[in-house]
């Protein structure tokens, strides 16, 4: 998980890339600026680390709502906010999970495109069904996660001997 979320990481700088406020991985040779950004689309992907159905692979479908504001300066680029994912997740034996994971997130890159800081802190609640769709109970969790990226090759690319950091906290809340 922590690769997707650095990877979301760089998908949020390349949208504020999109908005002119500076280059992806690094910070504008610009004045400095100042804004907000909106994002929201419609994913699609398999889970396998969902709490409470450990192991088992889950069909994620949904709609991922980012909103947030941006730092760009010659020396450094900073942007944070809230992304919410809305979805559904479903299991092959027809166990389903309607629910809402909420992240507050906050991230800097230097200028030279050589180091990142990431972290996150993440809320999800939810209702588990059973195949006949009655209720089977609710599932919440509270996670938070670090990372540092230091570019040590020089390549500007994320390589897995850079990133420093994983989960500092996960708490199952409740599961069924």
């Amino acid at each position: 998980m922590l690769t997707r979320r650095l990877a979301a990481t760089v998908a949020a700088a390349a949208l504020c890339m999109a908005l002119e406020t500076g280059t992806a991985l690094g910070a504008s040779d610009n004045k400095p600026e100042v804004g907000t950004f909106h994002q929201q689309q419609d994913v699609s992907f398999i889970v396998d680390d969902l709490a409470c159905f450990a192991g088992q692979p889950g069909q994620v479908t949904g709609t991922d709502t980012v909103d947030g504001h941006f730092n760009n300066s010659p020396d450094m680029f900073h942007f944070e906010g809230l992304e919410t994912l809305d979805s559904r997740v479903d299991f092959p034996d027809g166990t389903y999970v309607l629910g809402t994971l909420t992240t507050r997130f906050a991230d800097n890159f230097n200028t030279q495109a050589t180091y990142l800081k990431d972290t996150r802190i993440e809320h999800g609640q939810g209702v588990v069904y059973a195949p006949d769709g009655s209720e089977i109970g609710p599932v919440s969790s509270q996670a938070t996660f670090h990372a540092t990226w230091q570019d040590l090759n020089g390549n500007h690319q994320i390589d897995a001997d850079e990133i420093q950091g994983g989960i500092d906290r996960l708490n199952i809340l409740s599961c069924p």
